[in-house]
């Protein structure tokens, strides 16, 4: 067998490990490499409270969600916070937004929001966006698990005093939201 058939043949059975472990430019990624997001999904985060999370590819360049933070006692279930999500193509890269509104349904002051937020790092199973602001800086880092399971990271650092939420997400059927 030549060399460049022994080279092709390791490259090919290697292909799989060498893309998972490559990382990609974060300015060339698109809506289609963030696979891993699209779907429903739910976190528990104590006995009564949890967050859903729907992502959806809205068109070519635009991946739409809502985050729900919702309270459910057995007397009742109500929402304490919802954030509008948009990741969009743009000429600088991929750019996610959030709008949050309040219990009563009040949008945030745009003083408090996170502003835009940069893909700033990428491979084939997470994504790092920032917002790179030098106070008030939020980052957060969507990660793949595995087929149903997703995480989230949101590093929030306000006045130089990190504080870091973990959402550990599992797929959950389009009807349980």
């Amino acid at each position: 067998m030549s060399t460049h058939v022994m080279k092709i043949k390791i490259l090919t059975s290697g292909f799989l490990i060498a893309l998972s472990a490559a990382p990609c430019f974060a300015q060339t990624a698109t809506i289609s490499d963030l696979w891993f997001i699209r779907g429903n999904w739910k976190a528990d985060l104590g006995p009564h409270e949890y967050v859903k999370e729907q992502w959806k590819r809205a068109d070519d360049k635009t991946l739409t969600g809502e985050s729900v933070f919702i309270e459910e006692t057995l007397e009742a279930k109500r929402e304490l916070t919802k954030e509008s999500l948009t990741i969009s193509e743009t000429e600088k890269g991929l750019v996610l937004r959030i709008k949050h509104t309040d219990k009563d349904g009040k949008p945030w002051e745009e003083s408090k929001e996170t502003g835009d937020m940069n893909l700033v790092e990428y491979d084939l199973t997470h994504a790092v966006f920032d917002n790179q602001k030098e106070n008030d800086r939020v980052k957060i880092t969507y990660t793949w698990i595995e087929e149903n399971q997703m995480k989230a990271c949101v590093e929030v650092t306000k006045a130089k005093k990190p504080k870091v939420l973990e959402f550990q997400y599992r797929r959950v059927a389009d009807s349980s939201r």
